[in-house]
């Protein structure tokens, strides 16, 4: 854990002003001395949420306020200027050089493409001063801490190692990454990073990083199934990565599914192995459930699978679920619901196979 400097301490300040999980903000300072810098902003009132934080910023040397005398905290942040809280928290403009080609943040990103960050305005120019959502904020996080993940992967490397605790709640959904940062929750992001983070930064390796060793976090699910949720969800589960492999399609009705295949015989070539899954699960509108739809008959690992997948829904229920899906007959199908919520299992099509119905509400 990198330790913060004299006089910059972490409180309990988010939860005694009832902030929750607001801007992601679980780990603020308070200040004492320095009082006076922060003073120099004159949109930033005294009971601001963020008031500690900024002035920790600019104690820092990360972020500095307009010409006006203001700090604008509410106004989105740039790639561009997240990058360079992020770097300066760890190492000195002294230490930066630039081959300029005439943009401001030139040493940022010459330094960033050095250690292989995947920042977007290294190649694009243009969108250095575009503003940064998310997302990218947390692939930009997990590369300085010496991991290479990307998308939903970076945000949960974040949210389970308490590098953040989402706008909402701590969950993928919650984080919410494809929105956009404003400057006052960028400097907490990086004021997060010192305080929970490694102590130097490292550069990111070539190489993806081993999706199991992520920490593992809470599913949230909406009304709307997203295809990350479900690929996020799947992949979550513990028996997931000895079952087998998924493969993502499209429909028309069933907007997207996934499919789960089991593990790979070598007897069997490798088009029979992606022509056979064990178990389908798609979203069907008509119906406003989440269906599964079962291909064979399962050895242990895979009914475990099954039971973990259905626990997310049922969490007391499901070993009843589960049991029902064996219990249905062709032209008797079972529908009930269990803790709270739609479910119904049958046998369906010509191949016979059984399905399940899971309501989203």
């Amino acid at each position: 854990m990198k330790k913060i400097g004299v006089g910059i301490l972490a409180t309990s300040l988010a939860l005694s002003m009832g902030l929750g999980y607001a801007e992601d903000n679980f780990n603020p300072v308070s200040v004492s001395a320095a009082e006076q810098t922060i003073k120099q902003f004159s949109d930033i009132p005294s009971d601001h949420w963020a008031r500690a934080t900024i002035d920790w910023g600019v104690q820092k040397g990360i972020i500095k306020g307009y010409n006006d005398g203001t700090f604008r905290p509410n106004a989105e942040v740039t790639e561009a200027q997240f990058l360079k809280m992020l770097i300066l928290s760890y190492v000195s403009e002294s230490e930066l050089s630039a081959n300029s080609n005439g943009h401001w943040a030139d040493k940022y990103y010459d330094y960033s493409k050095s250690l292989n960050y995947p920042a977007n305005g290294i190649s694009k120019i243009d969108v250095r001063d575009k503003a940064v959502n998310r997302e990218k904020v947390a692939e930009l996080i997990t590369s300085s801490q010496g991991v290479n993940y990307l998308k939903d992967n970076a945000i949960t490397y974040l949210l389970g190692n308490d590098l953040a605790k989402g706008r909402t709640s701590k969950t993928i959904v919650g984080y919410d990454g494809n929105s956009t940062l404003t400057r006052a929750q960028a400097v907490q992001f990086v004021l997060n990073l010192n305080l929970n983070g490694n102590e130097g930064i490292s550069a990111r390796p070539s190489d993806a990083s081993d999706v199991n060793a992520l920490p593992k976090i809470a599913y949230e699910l909406k009304a709307v199934f997203e295809q990350k949720e479900i690929e996020g969800l799947i992949n979550s589960l513990n028996s997931f990565q000895a079952s087998g492999q998924s493969q993502i399609w499209h429909g028309s009705e069933e907007k997207m599914g996934l499919d789960l295949y089991g593990n790979y015989s070598e007897d069997m070539g490798e088009s029979e192995f992606l022509s056979m899954p064990l178990v389908a699960i798609s979203q069907n509108d008509t119906q406003n459930t989440i269906m599964i739809t079962f291909y064979n008959q399962f050895n242990d690992l895979e009914q475990q699978y099954i039971k973990e997948f259905l626990a997310v829904y049922y969490p007391t229920s499901f070993e009843k679920a589960f049991d029902d899906i064996f219990k249905a007959k062709p032209g008797n199908s079972i529908v009930g619901s269990y803790d709270n919520r739609y479910f119904s299992t049958g046998i369906v099509g010509k191949d016979k196979l059984p399905v399940v119905n899971i309501g989203r509400d």
